[in-house]
């Protein structure tokens, strides 16, 4: 049986993009339909696993699916699989994470400053606000002081005797 799977196992295949000659020495106690099935079920994983991986498309995707992935790697590496572009994909996509993530942490932080800023910048307002509402009611306070003193001034104008008047009635009076 083991020359049966050495042979097998010694043919060359591509499996995503990637020769493979895994030794399958784990299997070599099992039986040539077991061998030839338990082979084809691994191909089936590897394939799976790089599908898997490419089909990522945010952090949280890695984070749930990274531990079975690199479970399922080692499992693959244990048969003879190369598994080294799986791996260096998995640790770029590990390195993206972490700077996505501090740029995440950035974001925030400066989301959390620009709040603070618009909070201090509406409390401001709200200050100024409620002093030009003070000085508003205070010109009109002043404005209806003016109109008071406006009617004042209209009322002694008209009330005030006409000096003219009685000037040139004074002075064209008889002289007698």
């Amino acid at each position: 049986m083991a020359s049966s799977s050495e042979s097998k196992s010694a043919k060359p295949r591509y499996l995503a993009g990637i020769r493979q000659t895994p030794h399958f020495r784990p299997l070599s106690t099992k039986s040539a339909i077991m061998l030839t099935n338990l082979m084809t079920a691994y191909d089936n994983a590897f394939l799976e696993t790089a599908a898997k991986i490419q089909s990522l498309s945010s952090h949280k995707d890695f984070e749930a699916s990274s531990p079975d992935l690199r479970s399922t790697i080692a499992e693959l590496e244990s048969m003879g699989y190369d598994v080294g572009a799986l791996v260096r994909r998995l640790e770029l996509l590990e390195v993206e994470v972490q700077k996505t993530m501090v740029m995440s942490d950035a974001g925030k932080e400066k989301i959390a400053d620009a709040e603070r800023k618009i909070e201090a910048k509406t409390r401001e307002l709200g200050e100024i606000k409620v002093e030009i509402a003070k000085l508003h009611a205070k010109a009109q306070d002043k404005q209806q002081g003016i109109d008071e003193l406006q009617k004042w001034m209209e009322n002694l104008k008209l009330s005030r005797p006409d000096f003219f008047a009685a000037f040139s009635k004074l002075a064209k009076s008889p002289l007698v």
